[in-house]
């Protein structure tokens, strides 16, 4: 039986495909966990805890310049493929002209912070690489085609370039605005070796991307949803650091970071794992029901196992991995650490819902549950932050996950079959 399916055509087309995307962001994780010990380690806590402000900041309006496009794209691309040259330039410009709205958005943002010259000089700066970022169409056709292989070459080049380069500004001492301008070369050099890559093995080349107008309004009212709930999305996983820099200080930030960067270090793998069977899911939605139950809790349960095992590496490993990597200066780390690798659980289950209410055309339903999850996570933050410091916004961004990616499903009939699906995944057998 197993050896028939790994004889089978389809399961290694899609298999070989996750390997090569899952080897990529592994090597982006990895990667930038390393040189992020050597950055942190080299700017000590509190200009650590500046870079991860800046990054956060403008994290919260990078959304404006994705538009919630990527899957909407992808399954235009699958269900239109006659018209890829289209999809593609139609998308491009719209991610080109959401980057440059980015920068109005900004500067009404900081008006509501506490922002000194220099931070404010640094967000405009990073906020450069999002121009850069529209060139992530190439993924989109090729993640279409399966053949995630070209897209994870060109990405993980850029990625050694960008880690080299990052190396040795720590090796000739340098200032902290370095390292953001290093920032935005990574996005500059991704683009560029993603156009190289488009060029050489796509059959649609830049050259012929075209623009159309309907279509943009089209792609355009399907990701509203997608739009306000990575915005939401944003806000949720970003406001934290934000609202540490504003109640507490950038040393503080700085402490919570190395606890966001360890947990997020593995919050990669189950949407490397959703993004690259998608497109089997949507494949067989229409044609064989019981296959499609059957793969999505497939998908559920295997990522719950992953991360139960990610939490308990975590909870035995955790102070040692951060005293080896960080040092002693990062030990207060632990705790929001090992809260946020708790959260895992509900993060993963959250990552295989979202791509499952997409197949389903269910994007506003996607809305109001991170809308759900991100006011509730706001609210505890105020209340926990100043009691518990960065600790308590760790417990905030756990009881907003449990809420949003379970509780939710409890609260509505249409959606309680999710929630036994996630229940489920606890017993091995499916």
């Amino acid at each position: 039986m197993i050896k028939k399916l790994f004889a089978h055509s389809g399961f290694k087309k899609y298999s070989f495909n996750t390997i090569w995307v899952l080897s990529e962001k592994l090597l982006r994780i990895l990667s930038g966990l390393f040189v992020g010990v050597l950055v942190a380690r080299h700017l000590g806590p509190e200009n650590f805890g500046i870079l991860s402000y800046v990054q956060s900041f403008v994290g919260l309006f990078l959304v404006f310049a994705t538009l919630g496009l990527d899957s909407i794209v992808v399954k235009e691309l699958l269900n239109h493929k006659e018209n890829s040259s289209q999809v593609l330039g139609t998308s491009f410009v719209m991610k080109l002209v959401g980057a440059t709205f980015i920068f109005p958005l900004l500067s009404i943002g900081i008006l509501f912070t506490q922002n000194d010259e220099f931070l404010n000089y640094l967000i405009y700066i990073l906020a450069l690489s999002s121009i850069f970022k529209s060139f992530g169409v190439v993924d989109f056709y090729f993640q279409s085609i399966v053949q995630s292989k070209y897209t994870s070459w060109a990405i993980s080049f850029a990625l050694i370039i960008s880690s080299i380069i990052k190396i040795l500004l720590v090796i000739y001492n340098a200032e902290l605005k370095n390292f953001v301008f290093a920032n935005v070369f990574d996005s500059f050099i991704i683009s560029i070796m993603l156009i190289f890559i488009n060029q050489k093995y796509s059959t649609y080349k830049i050259q012929n991307w075209k623009f159309n107008l309907s279509l943009s309004k089209k792609l355009f009212v399907s990701s509203i949803p997608l739009i306000f709930s990575g915005l939401v999305i944003t806000i949720y996983m970003k406001i934290d650091q934000v609202m540490i820099q504003n109640m507490l200080s950038s040393y503080d930030v700085g402490i919570y970071s190395v606890a966001v960067k360890l947990s997020e270090a593995v919050y990669f793998l189950p949407v490397v794992l959703a993004n690259s069977l998608f497109p089997a899911l949507l494949n067989v939605r229409n044609k064989d029901k019981y296959l499609y139950k059957k793969r999505l809790q497939r998908l559920y349960t295997f990522v719950t196992w992953l991360a139960l095992t990610i939490v308990f590496l975590f909870y035995y490993f955790g102070e040692w991995i951060i005293n080896l990597l960080f040092g002693i200066e990062y030990s207060d780390s632990l705790k929001p650490m090992l809260i946020h690798i708790i959260a895992s659980i509900f993060v993963f289950w959250g990552v295989v819902h979202a791509k499952y209410l997409i197949s389903e055309n269910k994007q506003k339903e996607l809305f109001y549950r991170t809308f759900l999850a991100m006011s509730l996570n706001i609210v505890l933050n105020y209340m926990l932050i100043p009691v518990y410091g960065i600790t308590g916004a760790a417990i905030g961004i756990l009881i907003s996950q449990f809420f949003a990616n379970f509780v939710y499903d409890l609260l509505f009939k249409e959606t309680r079959s999710q929630a036994k699906m996630k229940l489920k995944t606890f017993i091995l057998k499916i």
